[in-house]
């Protein structure tokens, strides 16, 4: 009886969380098929402990905030690197290109992961090493996907510095910039960091459909032709989706928002 019990809160939950605006406990049963009598004393028992809400006015029940604190919990723990690892690394023996993660750290980018390939000419980047934003396929796939408060903070903040003859110099060449990544959804760098290096970037999202960092695929300048990138930019595309979705992130939910 307990195991059906627990089946039964399991379905509850799933039902409700799936239910955009609520659900109704006719609407509970019918979906359920739980007798009426048993489906009221478990949703009684679900808002008594707060993972439940009911909303008097539209007879509607939804999920309660002590079930998506410990949902919110959960995910915010998760990590990207431990997220990432197999994927970046399946991601290397597809494209047999170097492949690392990012996260913003203040006006810079921190690599936290990296994944070699074989090949004898590569970026040198160690797990630690920080570099400009701006100047990054992967600073600016972070960066085009920040809140506008956070960019705000960061472009006042940010003070640039040549370092190739092809870095970004100006805030206005940047802002044009992030908005041709905001349509593409990849971020690019042609040596605007290291000379003779080139890299495309995606960014990762979390549960909460903020940017968490970012996936890059770096390589000599001299290997990254048209027809590289368009192998490349799917196999990246994909594997940025996959570690969003490790993360928590939900595209679908976030269409819906954006839709409202």
């Amino acid at each position: 009886m307990a195991v059906k019990s627990a089946d039964r809160v399991i379905q509850i939950f799933e039902t409700v969380g799936a239910a955009k605006y609520g659900i109704t406990h006719s609407e509970l049963v019918t979906v359920l098929g739980i007798p009426k009598s048993s489906l009221t004393m478990l949703l009684s028992n679900l808002m008594d402990h707060d993972y439940l809400q009911y909303d008097k006015l539209s007879k509607r029940y939804m999920l309660g905030w002590k079930l998506l604190a410990l949902t919110g919990r959960f995910l915010s723990n998760l990590d990207i690197v431990s997220a990432g690892r197999p994927i970046i690394r399946e991601l290397v023996s597809q494209i047999d290109e170097d492949v690392e993660l990012a996260i913003l750290k203040g006006v810079e980018i921190l690599f936290v992961s990296k994944e070699e390939c074989f090949q004898p000419l590569k970026f040198s980047v160690e797990i630690g090493d920080r570099a400009p934003a701006y100047a990054t396929a992967c600073g600016k796939a972070i960066l085009a996907n920040l809140p506008d408060n956070e960019i705000s903070k960061y472009f006042k903040k940010v003070k640039f510095v040549s370092t190739t003859e092809n870095t970004i110099t100006s805030l206005d060449m940047l802002k044009k910039e992030l908005e041709t990544v905001r349509a593409k959804g990849l971020a690019y760098s042609y040596e605007e960091y290291q000379k003779g290096i080139s890299a495309i970037g995606a960014p990762i999202f979390d549960f909460r459909g903020s940017v968490f960092g970012s996936i890059i695929v770096t390589m000599p300048s001299g290997r990254f032709d048209d027809e590289k990138r368009k192998f490349i930019e799917p196999k990246l595309l994909a594997a940025s989706s996959s570690i969003s979705r490790q993360l928590g992130f939900d595209p679908d939910s976030e269409i819906e928002r954006e839709r409202d």
